[in-house]
């Protein structure tokens, strides 16, 4: 997945610097089949939308895309590869109205036992009087209709990311086997959050709260401490000076962020940012 409407009006055009590329083109983006890859200019349609065939599942094909990719440039210098997956982002609204899922998982996660964390202190708010109007007018307590809604669209989010799981899994594989771990940093991200239930909003993330804006950011590499946690506020923003200091380059821009390298070397660093 690339950029929001990527290859609408032109679905063969391939961004300059990259040299191996092979990205969703929307709107097929949003279908785990039937969708659309730009393959280096080439248009490569990967099954229909409402025949599940599981060698097909877009994540499970982006994943062995990336794992070929990594297997190819081992031993051939540094290389960099993006790897982004829609799961368990919802679908097309289309396939949500003919399957009944927000996101449909892998065949083999289909029953899969999921668990659920424990609902936060701020599930189903009911009293927002001191919240702004915006967050007022959008707050109704949730019924019992409500309640099975949110625990069931939980359950197929979470299914739908084992195979994401099974995806970095693949990845990590590929570079041990090929002796590239050691020597590769590996950073695990997401876009935003999701609320689902928290403060009385039964889904969305456009809001000021912890669980749309905050998101899991991890990074291991050469020169980190293992299993050490920083507590400096960070943003997406500082992901692509990060990328540029690992590669030794620069910009003809002022970039909006800057390096996290220097907080996951010294985890106890602080800044007044």
């Amino acid at each position: 997945k690339f950029l929001n409407g990527y290859g609408d009006q032109e679905p063969a055009d391939v961004p300059p610097g990259w040299s191996d590329w092979r990205a969703t083109v929307d709107y097929s983006t949003y279908s785990m089949w039937g969708y659309t890859l730009n393959e280096n200019g080439r248009l490569r349609t990967y099954g229909r939308p409402f025949r599940e065939v599981p060698r097909l599942y877009q994540t499970d094909v982006l994943a062995r895309k990336a794992q070929s990719i990594v297997e190819s440039r081992a031993g051939r210098g540094p290389f960099f590869v993006s790897l982004n997956l829609l799961g368990p982002h919802h679908e097309g609204r289309a396939i949500q109205r003919r399957t009944g899922l927000i996101v449909r998982p892998a065949p083999r996660h289909r029953r899969a036992a999921v668990a659920l964390p424990a609902r936060s202190a701020s599930f189903n708010e009911r009293d927002v009087s001191d919240k702004p109007l915006f967050i007022r007018r959008r707050v109704r307590p949730f019924g019992r209709g409500d309640l099975r809604r949110i625990q069931r669209v939980a359950v197929q989010r979470r299914r739908a990311l084992l195979s994401v799981d099974e995806a970095v899994a693949r990845v990590i594989g590929a570079l041990r086997r090929t002796g590239e771990l050691d020597d590769t940093y590996v950073i695990f991200t997401s876009d935003n959050g999701y609320l689902q239930g928290e403060h009385g909003i039964g889904s969305g993330k456009m809001l000021p709260y912890d669980a749309s804006s905050a998101v899991p950011l991890l990074i291991r590499g050469p020169g980190l401490p293992g299993g050490a946690v920083s507590r400096e506020l960070v943003a997406n923003v500082d992901l692509a000076p990060t990328l540029l200091e690992l590669a030794g380059a620069g910009s003809a821009a002022t970039p909006d962020g800057r390096s996290l390298l220097p907080f996951a070397r010294r985890p106890g660093l602080r800044s007044r940012r």
